[in-house]
């Protein structure tokens, strides 16, 4: 018999062992009654889970809007459906009163509330856990510093000629409060308190410089017309700032509104940037589902899809030449979330919803010549 390295001796040896104890040990067991007995307690698993397996949910107090007869009802229903536990929020988003007296945040008759939810959850085998603080900051307010707040990491572009030195001083990055860049952002949750607005508040630290080559010579500014052929202001569009915005027609489903961009000749793109401000709100969908063309051979030809965000968004594609090109912004058919829907005889309070117009802002579309 030839001879095994010792490696391969060893993993030999190894695999014999392990195929020898698994033979023995299924030999021992009598496998139809082992799987039935496994079959019996997955069954009853899923029909009475433990505690530990059942789900915990968020269980809102809202403006105060709390008796005692309903924190019983929605403690026991929950208990009820199986629910392993709750985690106590207490919130506002201008809620109406829909009760005799509210009892607001920290007041001896909410403290009387809470310690009653307490001790019920407790005698339902509920777990019972409460956020922080009230409110959506839960450990943030306005006795936090600047430098001890949530960050985002913002830039600024300047096109500069090679082998040259730099003597003008290089766009300062965006130190406004916001989700992204100078975008600034609507803070839904400031609108809906009493006072109605936060106070935003400036902060920048500069991290790097950095030089990126750039192959491809500057674009040529395009003349932007409305659906109608109304012009735009084509400087607002294609900068880089986000915090200002013109309008264009909306449109409708059969006729969504667009805007064609019309250069004196021929480029060629590779990727472009698109913001439409407020245009994506809180827990549903995108207004619209934009669409960029190209005329190419005199027809109008798919370029890219964007999806909408609280951010721009940038599509990249293989490399298109053209003249014209038009941004379509047709409206997105399901925009809000299933959870809109309620049970029948359920209170729908939409907090985020915008008011209807006729018009879109847009706040940004810049065609590139080089891939991003």
């Amino acid at each position: 018999m030839k001879a095994f390295p010792k490696s391969m001796r060893h993993r030999a040896t190894f695999a014999a062992v392990l195929l020898s104890a698994t033979a023995m040990s299924t030999a021992a067991l009598p496998v139809a009654a082992e799987s039935s007995a496994i079959a019996t307690t997955l069954e009853q698993g899923f029909a009475n889970p433990p505690q530990s397996a059942r789900p915990r949910v968020w269980w809102h107090w809202m403006n105060g809007n709390v008796t005692k007869d309903g924190i019983k009802k929605d403690l026991e229903w929950l208990h009820g459906i199986g629910i392993g536990g709750v985690q106590n929020f207490d919130a506002s988003l201008s809620t109406p009163q829909i009760v005799d007296e509210r009892l607001v945040y920290m007041t001896d008759g909410w403290k009387d509330a809470f310690r009653f939810a307490v001790s019920t959850a407790d005698s339902l085998g509920l777990e019972f856990a409460i956020a922080s603080s009230p409110g959506w900051s839960v450990t943030g307010g306005p006795w936090v510093k600047p430098d001890d707040g949530m960050k985002k990491l913002v830039w600024s572009e300047t096109e500069v000629a090679s082998g040259k030195k730099l003597t003008a001083p290089i766009a300062a990055p965006p130190t406004v409060t916001g989700t992204f860049l100078d975008a600034g952002g609507l803070d839904f949750h400031a609108q809906l308190t009493e006072t109605g607005s936060a106070v935003p508040r400036a902060y920048g630290k500069p991290i790097m410089v950095l030089a990126v080559p750039v192959t491809a010579s500057p674009l040529a500014a395009p003349v932007i017309t409305d659906s109608d052929g109304t012009p735009l202001d084509a400087a607002v569009i294609i900068d880089n700032s986000l915090a200002t915005a013109t309008k264009m027609a909306k449109g409708s489903a059969d006729a969504p509104g667009f805007i064609t961009l019309t250069y004196p000749k021929p480029i060629t793109v590779q990727s472009a940037r698109l913001f439409l401000p407020h245009s994506k709100l809180p827990f549903r969908g995108a207004a619209y589902q934009p669409l960029l063309e190209a005329k190419v051979g005199g027809q109008w030809t798919k370029i890219a899809d964007f999806y909408i965000n609280e951010a721009s968004s940038t599509a990249g594609f293989a490399p298109v030449t053209a003249s014209e090109f038009r941004m379509t912004l047709a409206p997105n058919p399901t925009p809000r979330p299933t959870f809109d829907k309620p049970e029948e005889g359920a209170i729908l309070i939409d907090f985020f919803a915008q008011k209807p117009t006729t018009h879109i802002d847009i706040a940004q579309l810049q065609l590139m010549a080089e891939p991003r």
